[in-house]
């Protein structure tokens, strides 16, 4: 039996148990598409890439002969940790039959034998084989109590010196703050391999900038989609008429006309485009966008219309309007050493 980390509450004082049933996630007739869930203990790790936590390692699941191999991105885990992952089964063209996870919890070590082969895997530094033996058999299974809430009982080991509790106290503090982070970006809906690209985004500030920025995520992070962090963003209590909102839904929408090649866009479309994407009346919008253009986040400027059409009102992102200015002021520099003529709709944009 493992006892995990309820995914509503990280803390080591709320768990749920469960056992598995190995022999359904096994069966022949599950998908390959179909999302799994295995309990295991992990006892080999095969693979670890130290920049962004991809691990292939075995879990031993109870009932089965053979560990399982499973693959992705499981940071701060250890042999001897128990582990509930999630995720779909591939055939690897190398290594075979994989589980491929999606999404991971893990365990408190449930046995004193599990718990020093857990702290003496080399999680922790300072802490080998001989010292998670001399911390489990003065502490017992009261050990990562003892580490999370009173490092300073380290002391009461024979022959531990200050310092190197302190080191222990602090790697311990370091990895717990870690895998606690990585339990809460899980329960925003963020998968694992996200979850990790947030992390070494943001580090150790990742939970205060979700928590009150979500939106950066869509704009700093490559292939976050908007949708993604919008739904977050309602899970963390942010309103649907927020100014943060409204202005992460405009940038979103003049990024995808970027994408298609469009330097700006009319004030008018885009509103209409973004009361569609944001379920919000287009006046809201109207009204919203002027504060988000003063506060820096968009620019704006007339276009003179051409061939008699209506001028119009210009709506860009900082970077694209920056980008403009700059070409029409090298094109500027070209025409004003006599070496092009500029067409009459450059000349009537082109910088002061």
């Amino acid at each position: 039996m493992l006892t995990y980390s309820s995914p509503h509450n990280p803390g080591r004082n709320s768990f749920y148990s469960m056992q598995s049933d190995p022999a359904a996630s096994f069966s022949p007739a599950v998908s390959a598409e179909e999302t799994v869930k295995l309990d295991g203990v992990l006892e080999r790790i095969t693979y670890i890439n130290e920049e962004n936590g991809y691990t292939v390692a075995r879990l031993r699941v109870p009932r089965q002969k053979k560990p399982v191999t499973i693959a992705g991105h499981l940071p701060a885990v250890s042999v001897g940790e128990g582990l509930r992952v999630e995720g779909t089964w591939v055939q690897h063209a190398q290594y075979g039959h994989q589980l491929m996870i999606t999404a991971f919890q893990s365990a408190v070590p449930s046995t004193v034998s599990a718990l020093k082969k857990y702290l003496g895997s080399g999680l922790l530094k300072g802490v080998g084989p001989v010292m998670a033996e001399h911390l489990v058999n003065t502490f017992g299974m009261d050990t990562l109590e003892v580490l999370d809430k009173h490092p300073e009982r380290l002391g009461e080991i024979p022959g531990l010196g200050e310092r190197k509790a302190q080191v222990i106290a602090s790697a311990w503090s370091e990895r717990r703050a870690l895998k606690d982070l990585m339990v809460f970006l899980q329960t925003q809906g963020l998968p694992a391999a996200l979850a990790m690209r947030v992390l070494k985004k943001y580090g150790g500030a990742a939970e205060a900038v979700i928590r009150s920025q979500p939106y950066r995520l869509a704009a700093e992070l490559y292939g976050v989609s908007f949708a993604l962090v919008d739904g977050m963003a309602a899970r963390l209590g942010i309103a649907s008429d927020s100014p943060q909102r409204i202005a992460a839904g405009l940038a979103h929408i003049l990024r995808e006309a970027a994408d298609s090649g469009h330097v700006f866009l009319p004030a008018g479309e885009l509103a209409g485009q973004a009361a569609a994407l944001l379920r919000l009346p287009p006046d809201k919008l109207d009204a919203t966008l002027p504060g988000l253009v003063q506060a820096g986040h968009f620019r704006a400027e007339i276009r003179p219309g051409l061939a008699g059409s209506p001028d119009t009102e210009a709506v860009y992102l900082p970077e694209m309007h920056a980008a403009e200015q700059s070409v029409a002021e090298s094109l500027e520099r070209i025409r004003s050493a006599g070496g092009l003529a500029l067409p009459d709709a450059v000349e009537r944009t082109r910088p002061d």
